[in-house]
């Protein structure tokens, strides 16, 4: 368990420093103290999927590209964009009867 909070914590530190974006930035954009960063990118402190997510949104809306993976509806519907696999194919980001206009 402990190797996938430090897997967990390495992820979250890369994607913000590939944004470009300071932990205290971070911290600010989600109402957290820069501590909390801290603890989440050293592995020190569990982060709660909701916590997870939020940092998505943050680092997304920051401009950075993030690939998440789930099977989970409501979650994939935080991103900007959406792809799916089916059956091995990857659709080209619209939805089910969405026209490209």
């Amino acid at each position: 368990m402990v190797e996938h909070r430090i897997r967990v914590a390495e992820a979250i530190a890369a994607a913000r420093q590939d944004a470009g974006v300071s932990q205290r930035a971070l911290a600010e954009r989600l109402g957290r103290d820069k501590r909390t960063i801290q603890k989440w990118e050293k592995g020190e402190m569990k982060i709660t999927l909701e916590d997870f997510l939020d940092i998505f949104d943050a680092l997304n809306d920051a401009g950075s590209t993030i690939i998440m993976i789930t099977h989970e509806q409501e979650i994939a519907e935080r991103a900007k964009r959406i792809n799916y696999i089916r059956d091995g194919i990857l659709s080209d980001g619209r939805r089910d009867g969405e026209s490209l206009a």
